[in-house]
């Protein structure tokens, strides 16, 4: 009998009666842990004060993707600001299939970046230390904020009044939303109200108790979004802590995570308050089905329901999905369509945060390289209009054209092909764009944008994205410093980790996948605060 090993399969080969026969025993039940979400746990705070500062929390999921039962013999402690509430006791064990939640707390006291993490033991012997990567960012007032940026601040006392500004264009459109997370004191219910004003002053929008909207901006500027506690009467006023996103819902302002056809995505509305985003490009006339569904409840007093909401590329609102669920619907227009992800609760004192799946599906569309391509082809519509007009083709070279007009008539019309082919190219003079190259520079900055806002690489390998800082009326900002970090280094890492814009306002940072996940990068500007982020898959 000989017997071979590979891994955790045993090969059997035995001879008997001068036959061989070869037996492939059971494989090996083992664990495999795992951590929902995949990049830790990713805090952003807002109103954080010397001395004082709201808390934040997280949920992270202890997954078991193995076959036999997964013994968790340790969880460690983070690094301060950081805490773990109430961490299960250990040793436990976790089924197969089955996940156990710990909670994370993110405390800070002073403004700046935190970065810790937790360790999570067990008897999966290929992952026996598993790390839960922290990152977390505390802001002070007043902050500029950005699309796709989602904050927790808190009305620290009655009559407080929080401030945030951001960067936006005439005729853009953005989703503005709060949801009390937390009520400090007060004699009423705290819901924080949210008012937009614009460049000049003006009011444009208030939600009186705070929630979802979405506004089209009247000028180009910077705006201005209060928060305050909405209480009718001036004996009810409260105090407590929310959460606020800024999203932008149409083609000129996308913000989010490109989404493509036949997509299935886990994502999360990580805290009371979030709104996420998703982009995909269509032509006019398609026909998309979306479907939301909710995969497991964070928080809050109701039941957690993603709705859905359609954007198309001028802003205007196509379809709303008011508790999720699936729908199809034929698409207006060609361009880039956004869809919003926020939870469906009609009281704005029973919203909830959880995880979930988004869908996306093409019937029979049409693929929008094609729409591009066949631009393309008019320049050759334009030769065959100058060659039924041949005279005037052998009229611009009168001196060779009239002697070879005479004695062979058609072989000049098939020159002519040529001369008027190639001649017409010339006159497609869309190089003299370039000229545009000639950026205004600015010191100020209103804006950050990254190139891609997601990125998908394979392990071992890297990609490069491009972030542009820009000031007012889209001048560019020169020798402004941009930070990078990554919120899974064992996934994804990103390289420089600081680095100076050039003329145009740019600078290039290179993102290389470790091991297959998720991860966020986030890149920040140094003097507005200004902020984006990139998600990050790693494929094997």
């Amino acid at each position: 009998m000989f017997v071979f090993k590979k891994k955790e399969i045993s090969v059997v080969i035995v001879f008997i009666l001068g036959l061989f026969m070869t037996v492939l025993p059971k494989a090996y039940a083992t664990p495999d842990i795992g951590i929902w979400p995949s990049y830790g746990g990713d805090f952003e705070i807002f109103n954080v004060e010397q001395g004082s500062g709201p808390s934040d929390a997280r949920k992270v999921w202890i997954q078991n993707k193995g076959t036999s039962d997964l013994i968790i013999t340790a969880i460690s402690s983070p690094n301060e600001p950081f805490s773990l509430v109430s961490p299960p006791i250990v040793p436990f064990t976790i089924k197969p299939g089955s996940e156990k939640e710990i909670n994370i707390q993110f405390s800070p006291v002073t403004q700046g970046a935190y970065n810790s993490k937790v360790i999570i033991s067990s008897d999966d012997m290929g992952k026996p230390n598993l790390d839960v990567p922290l990152t977390g960012t505390a802001d002070e007032d007043p902050v500029t904020i950005s699309p796709g940026d989602f904050v927790t601040g808190e009305i620290k006392v009655v009559g407080d009044t929080d401030v945030f500004y951001f960067y936006g264009k005439k005729d853009d459109t953005v989703s503005i939303n709060t949801n009390a997370q937390q009520k400090y004191s007060g004699g009423g219910n705290f819901l924080p109200q949210w008012q937009l004003y614009a460049p000049d002053g003006l009011l444009v929008k208030v939600m009186d108790i705070g929630g979802s909207d979405t506004v089209t901006l009247p000028a180009t500027g910077t705006y201005t979004i209060l928060i305050i506690d909405s209480s009718t009467s001036e004996l009810n006023k409260d105090s407590g802590r929310y959460g606020l996103s800024l999203q932008g819902t149409s083609a000129s302002l996308v913000s989010g995570q490109h989404i493509d056809s036949g997509q299935n995505l886990t994502d999360e509305i990580e805290a009371i308050g979030d709104t996420d985003s998703f982009n995909f490009n269509a032509v006019q006339g398609d026909t998309v089905s979306i479907n939301t569904a909710a995969l497991k409840k964070y928080s809050g007093g109701g039941n957690f329901l993603p709705q859905w909401q359609l954007y198309a590329p001028d802003g205007s609102l196509v379809k709303v999905m008011d508790i999720g669920g699936s729908a199809t619907v034929t698409l207006p227009a060609t361009g880039t369509y956004t869809i919003l992800i926020i939870d469906s609760s009609t009281s704005e004192l029973n919203k909830d945060s959880g995880q979930y799946s988004l869908s996306l599906q093409c019937i029979g569309c049409t693929t929008t390289p094609t729409v591009t391509a066949t631009t393309t082809p008019t320049p050759t519509g334009t030769p065959t209009t100058t060659q039924t007009p041949t005279p005037t083709a052998t009229n611009t070279p009168t001196p060779t054209a009239t002697p070879t007009v005479t004695p062979t008539v058609t072989p000049t019309q098939t020159p002519t092909a040529t001369v008027t082919a190639t001649p017409t190219p010339t006159a497609t003079k869309t190089p003299t764009p370039t000229a545009t190259p000639t950026p205004v520079s600015c010191n100020i900055a209103t804006a950050i944008t990254s190139s891609s806002s997601t990125v998908t690489v394979a392990k071992g390998n890297s990609t490069t994205v491009t972030i542009t800082v820009t000031g007012a009326g889209g001048c560019r900002v020169e020798s402004d410093t941009v930070s990078a970090s990554s919120s899974d280094r064992s996934v994804a890492t990103v390289s420089p980790s600081k680095a100076t814009t050039n003329a145009s306002g740019q600078a290039t940072f290179t993102i290389r996948g470790s091991q297959k996940g998720s991860a966020k990068v986030t890149f920040k500007e140094s003097t507005a605060n200004l902020k984006t982020k990139v998600q990050v898959k790693v494929t094997k």
